[in-house]
C-alpha cells in the first residue's frame, strides 16, 4: 500500500498548522454542524474535518466514526492535500492507491471518499473536509459544489480561530494575565490598584546610541529587538512583569498585579542576569553593550490608561525614585535605594555608594548591588 508523498511545502504547511493551535482541542459546535451538513447533503454515513500533522490525521469534527485520529500513512486525506481541488475516490477497492489500505479492508471499510482541501490564506493545505461511505458511489455536481462550499466555511472558521488566537497573544503581551482577564470580561472596566509593596527597576543600555551611531535604522531596530527580547526572556524566568520600553530603556516591576513576598529578590536577580547576559549580544563594534540599572521598593499605583491605545503603566514616587536610581547610577552598575537594600541585604552583596538628592524624596542613601551571597 503506497503512502502519500509529502507535499512540497510540508515544513511550511506544518508550521502553519501548529500556529492555529487547533490540534487535540475540544469539540466545537460550529465544526460539528458543518460535518453534519456535509453528511446529509452528500448522503454519506461518515463526514470529517481532518487535519494532517506529521504522523496522523486528527479529526476536529466527525459524524459516523468513533476514532478521533488515524495514522497518516493510511490516511486518504494525506493524498487529498496534495492538490487544491476536490479529490473523489468512487471505489477505493478498485483504486491501486487504496486497495490494500487497512481502512478499506477492515473497519471502517471505506469504499467511497470525497475530500476538499482546507487551504490557508498562505496557500497551505492543513487537511480536508471529507465524506465517506462503505459502498461505492458518486457525487452529483450539486453535491460536489456543496462540499466545496462547506469546506470554505471550515476555512473561514479556522482563519477566525487563528485571528482570535493572535489577538489573545497580543492582549497577553501587552497586559499581565489578571489585567488581560479583566479587560476581556469588561473592555470598559476602570483598572487601577494601589500596591503597598512592590519593587521597580529601570534598565538602560549604556551608551547605546554611541555604539550604534551612524547605522541604518533597520540595523538599530534589529539590535534593540535583540536586546529587549533577551530582557523579556530573563524577566519571564524571574517572574518579573515587563511594563514598557522607553527608547533604549526597559521598565519592569514585581509584586504587581499579583502580590509577591520576594518581589525585591526577583528584581535583584533579574538585574544581575541583565548585567551578565547583555555581554552575549554582538554589537558589531569593539565596544560591548552594558547596562545601567536602578532599583527601588515601595508603594506603587498601577493600572490601565488610554481610550484607543490602552497601556498598563505605573505611577507614584516609587517609580520616580527607581528612575532616579538609574539616572544617577554608574555605567555597568546596579544602583539600589535604601528601601530595596533593607529587603535584600541578608542575601546579597552591596557596596555603599552614598547619598543623592531625589526629587520629592530628599537625600536617599544608595548602594551598588554586586551579587548574591554564597550559600
Amino acid at each position: 500500500m503506497p503512502s502519500a508523498p509529502l507535499p512540497p511545502d510540508e515544513q511550511e504547511r506544518l508550521d502553519e498548522l501548529h500556529r492555529f493551535e487547533i490540534l487535540d482541542t475540544l469539540a466545537e459546535s460550529e465544526y460539528d454542524d458543518l460535518v453534519f451538513l456535509a453528511s446529509k447533503i452528500c448522503g454519506t454515513p461518515i463526514a470529517l474535518v481532518s487535519l494532517v500533522d506529521e504522523n496522523r490525521q486528527y479529526f476536529k469534527a466527525r459524524v459516523g466514526l468513533a476514532a478521533s485520529e488515524t495514522p497518516r500513512d493510511v490516511a486518504f486525506c494525506a493524498h487529498a492535500i496534495l492538490k487544491p481541488e476536490l479529490m473523489v475516490v468512487n471505489d477505493a477497492a478498485a483504486d491501486e492507491r487504496f486497495a490494500d489500505n487497512p481502512l478499506v479492508k477492515s473497519d471502517p471499510n471505506i469504499r467511497f471518499y470525497a475530500g476538499t482541501p482546507l487551504i490557508t490564506p498562505a496557500g497551505h493545505a492543513m487537511g480536508t473536509l471529507c465524506v465517506i461511505d462503505r459502498v461505492p458511489r458518486t457525487l452529483d455536481d450539486g453535491q460536489r459544489e456543496a462540499l466545496r462550499a462547506l469546506g470554505r466555511q471550515v476555512e473561514a472558521l479556522l482563519s477566525l480561530r487563528r485571528a482570535k488566537a493572535e489577538a489573545e497573544r497580543l492582549l497577553m503581551s501587552l497586559f499581565p494575565k489578571p489585567v488581560a482577564d479583566r479587560l476581556r470580561a469588561d473592555p470598559q472596566a476602570t483598572i487601577v490598584e494601589e500596591y503597598p509593596e512592590a519593587s521597580i527597576m529601570l534598565c538602560s543600555v549604556d551608551d547605546f546610541w554611541e555604539v550604534v551611531g551612524g547605522r541604518p535604522p533597520s540595523e538599530i531596530i534589529e539590535l534593540l529587538n535583540e536586546v529587549f527580547s533577551l530582557f523579556d526572556r530573563l524577566a519571564e524566568q524571574a517572574g518579573v512583569q515587563k511594563i514598557k520600553t522607553i527608547s533604549n530603556a526597559y521598565l519592569a516591576a514585581c509584586g504587581l498585579p499579583e502580590p509577591r513576598a520576594d518581589h525585591a529578590e526577583a528584581v535583584a536577580d533579574l538585574a544581575l542576569a541583565m548585567q551578565r547576559e547583555i555581554a552575549t549580544i554582538a554589537t558589531g563594534s569593539r565596544k560591548p553593550f552594558s547596562v545601567r540599572i536602578g532599583v527601588h521598593s515601595g508603594a506603587t499605583i498601577a493600572g490601565v490608561v488610554g481610550i484607543h491605545k490602552l497601556a498598563y503603566d505605573l505611577w507614584g514616587p516609587a517609580v520616580d525614585t527607581a528612575c532616579q536610581m538609574e539616572a544617577l547610577g554608574v555605567p555597568g552598575g546596579i544602583q539600589v535605594s535604601e528601601a530595596s537594600h533593607a529587603l535584600l541585604e541578608d542575601n546579597y552583596l552591596f557596596e555603599p555608594r552614598g547619598e543623592f538628592y531625589v526629587r520629592g524624596q530628599g537625600e536617599v542613601t544608595t548602594y551598588l548591588l554586586r551579587g548574591r551571597r554564597a550559600g
